[in-house]
């Protein structure tokens, strides 16, 4: 359960004192692990702390979080370039044949999407190991995120492994794939997310090398649960992450509020706050009772869950929600969110409980009573929730007895 920051603390102006108060935060709020995005290099391609910005490297910031038991994350997208003379950087000027085309570097921003190396060239991938692991060790980093993009699919380049245009991808995929696999063998403990576009890598082949995959990259409530609807026909959501920017889309449904947070606590959560310093106390703290409820109910069920698919696919207008349900645990979870619709209350029937069983049932908000019902009943009869405000949500528990 990770807090994600990157606008929070300024962006591509962040430095040493914003990022710490932002860890301070998130201490407070009671998150696990601090991940820094896309924000603290001088431009991507040169991975070191922005000497300007933070001056004493990453020490103060290591120090605090894991002096807070806390795990520190890291964004790096390896495979991009830079024009800077530190020989740790990725050089377009060293190493133009490494690209896939002629690099382009960004003339205003800090991120090169433009420069990307194949990693099916030997040299290049050969570089990517080593970088990554030497940013791995030398910033005593516990959780790694990789971003756009890894993999290219095409490649001007006459020198590289590929020779039919078509199998450009195939190369660079199993690249990557050697990239992820030598972080993963030398550092056995490290939590690798796939981010890479957020869900435009969300495969098979790429989950056996990452611990979670970024779902989507509109950090919004509609798109989560759209997110996690979609993604789970094909994949567990352990295996899955949102995130989650407040009023940066949508002022109604993303404020900073259950409705939104909840949006994204039905896989791996990582919030990603815009402007946590205009949060009131009352906000701050639903979101620490939201971050209590997802480890002490919510990540037990995820081990094993079962994901029921109850109500159709969300789209903003009508109630949407899932019911999950631990069979080694015999509880389940049901989410259940009112959109910008005037129906005050809707029957859910819920699916994969024994008819024969007994459960108890309580609402975190109070939209249903507290009851006991048969598993017939939840299932053939269901159960009438109310809400009575738009853009709200409830998240009901249910356990058998």
């Amino acid at each position: 359960m990770a807090y994600n920051i990157y606008l929070d603390a300024g962006g591509p102006n962040a430095d040493e004192k914003s990022v710490l108060r932002s860890a301070a935060l998130a201490k407070e709020l009671g998150f696990e692990t601090f991940v820094v995005d896309a924000m603290w290099f001088p431009q991507s391609g040169d991975w070191r702390w922005d000497p300007k910005r933070f001056p004493h490297g990453a020490q103060p910031i290591e120090e605090y979080v894991h002096s807070h038991n806390m795990k520190l994350g890291l964004w790096m997208a390896y495979t991009h370039g830079s024009d800077s003379d530190d020989p740790r950087a990725l050089s377009i000027v060293k190493h133009p044949d490494w690209f896939a085309a002629p690099p382009k570097l960004d003339p205003t921003g800090h991120i090169n999407w433009n420069a990307l190396i194949d990693l099916g060239y030997d040299p290049a991938r050969n570089w990517a190991e080593r970088a990554t692991q030497r940013v791995v060790s030398e910033y005593k980093l516990d959780y790694f995120k990789t971003d756009y993009t890894p993999i290219v699919t095409s490649c001007q380049q006459t020198n590289h492994r590929h020779h039919y245009g078509v199998d450009v991808s195939y190369w660079s995929t199993l690249g990557y794939y050697a990239v992820q696999e030598a972080l993963i063998q030398r550092f056995p403990d490290l939590i690798l997310e796939g981010c890479s576009g957020s869900g435009h890598m969300k495969d098979f082949g790429n989950i056996r090398r990452v611990h979670m995959i970024a779902m989507n990259d509109t950090l919004s409530s509609l798109p989560d649960r759209q997110a996690i609807y979609d993604s789970s026909f094909a994949f567990p959501p352990a295996a899955l992450m949102d995130y989650t920017y407040e009023n940066y889309y949508d002022n109604m449904s993303d404020a900073p509020e259950p409705y939104l947070w909840r949006s994204a606590m039905m896989s791996q959560w990582q919030i990603d706050p815009t402007n946590s310093a205009a949060w009131t106390p009352q906000q701050r703290a639903k979101v620490r009772r939201a971050t209590e409820i997802y480890k002490s109910w919510i990540r037990p069920i995820l081990q094993d869950v079962e994901v029921h698919h109850i109500l159709p696919r969300p789209d903003g207008y009508h109630w949407d929600g899932m019911f999950y349900w631990s069979p080694s645990l015999k509880r389940g979870t049901l989410y259940i969110f009112r959109p910008d619709t005037d129906k005050d209350q809707w029957q859910v029937y819920l699916k994969g409980l024994d008819p024969d069983a007994r459960f108890t049932l309580r609402a975190e908000d109070h939209s249903i009573p507290d009851a006991v019902h048969s598993g017939a009943e939840l299932m053939t009869e269901g159960l009438t929730i109310h809400l009575p405000k738009k853009y709200t949500s409830d998240l009901v528990y249910v356990q058998q007895f």
